[in-house]
């Protein structure tokens, strides 16, 4: 599992160095993405759709993960469990720059 994420960080960090070159690319990216995903590599499941949103300098995404059906209805220990996503810390310590190196690898803007 490790190393299906980390071949798809890779494969999206190509992604982003292409929609940073080539607009048409970053319009279809924007516009198509799990199509586009595919043609890259990046294990997309079938049954999900995906969407890609771009950030910009005045305007960052943040994601409200889905809750596991384990969790529903649930709030105890709540900040504990949140406190150990990783995405939810990145966004927290400087969201463009941490979030940007860990899609990246720290590949794109060295």
């Amino acid at each position: 599992m490790k190393n299906l994420i980390a071949e798809n960080q890779k494969k999206w960090a190509v992604c982003i160095a292409k929609a940073w070159a080539d607009e048409d690319y970053k319009q279809r990216l924007l516009s198509e993405a799990s199509t586009v995903l595919k043609e890259e590599g990046v294990a997309v499941p079938e049954n999900m759709e995906i969407k890609v949103l771009e950030n910009t300098q005045s305007l960052f995404h943040m994601v409200l993960p889905a809750m596991p059906d384990s969790e529903a209805g649930s709030i105890e220990n709540v900040e504990e469990r949140l406190a150990a996503m990783s995405c939810l810390c990145l966004c927290l310590l400087g969201p463009i720059q941490v979030i940007g190196d860990v899609f990246t690898g720290g590949l794109i803007g060295k």
